[in-house]
């Protein structure tokens, strides 16, 4: 049966499909199911790459609340699919191996919890900590998303296209550079939409707090406010 990538000491600790591990940041940073794993041999012993289409999708359903009835559900759905008279030998066994796959997946650890008051209890902690680290330097700034956030929109750092999980609370949180990049765009939109002398006073306020480079006006957003320069 597939299994995810771990060695076989670890497997041994956590469980073949790392069922044990509580930590869903763990568990995503580190216990995945990769879209292709030599999971298989051939006749001569040799590792076959297999592609696991659902991989990625899985691993992610995997951390959401009520993971293990929504992959079995998928499991189900693989298992009934391989059932049907139509399908060919090599496919009912591909099929067979997904559900046993998505199985395997389903078992998490936390199922039993409350899970919304450990978030609750976790963000609260994570705030206490933050402030009792910066005293009179920390802000904390509470909002709600009107619409979706896109992130890596700076076009030049990795690591804006990432969100993760705190390692030890469960938060979800982006780098800095992200916001920095999503907040540019808004910033760029609101400058596109001021006229006259509102124009000139946006402009000032978004090169001091953005900064601009040579290039920006050049062949970059700020092209058009080249006059504004000066």
């Amino acid at each position: 049966m597939a299994r995810i990538p771990i060695v076989s000491d670890v497997a041994d600790l956590v469980g073949p499909a790392a069922e044990k591990v509580e930590n869903r940041s763990l568990l995503l940073d580190k216990f995945v199911f990769h879209k292709r794993w030599p999971v298989e041999t051939d006749k001569q012993g040799r590792d076959l790459d297999v592609k696991w289409d659902e991989a990625s999708r899985w691993s992610f359903l995997r951390i959401a609340e009520g993971a293990a009835q929504l992959l079995t559900r998928e499991a189900n759905t693989k298992r009934r699919q391989s059932e049907g008279d139509k399908v060919k030998p090599e496919n009912r066994h591909r099929l067979r191996q997904e559900a046993e796959l998505a199985e395997s997946l389903a078992k998490v650890s936390w199922e039993s919890r409350d899970l919304s008051h450990l978030r609750a209890q976790h963000t609260r902690r994570f705030l206490g900590l933050f402030r009792a680290a910066f005293d009179h330097r920390a802000s904390v700034l509470i909002g709600q998303l009107e619409g979706r956030l896109a992130i890596n929109l700076a076009d030049s750092l990795i690591q804006n296209a990432g969100i993760c999980l705190d390692r030890l609370f469960g938060l979800p949180f982006i780098p800095g550079s992200a916001i920095k990049g999503s907040s540019r765009h808004a910033a760029l939109e609101e400058l596109k939409a001021a006229t006259g002398n509102d124009q000139r006073e946006v402009f000032d306020l978004f090169c001091a707090v953005y900064g601009t480079a040579d290039n920006d006006f050049a062949n970059g957003a700020l092209r058009p406010f080249h006059h504004l320069l000066g």
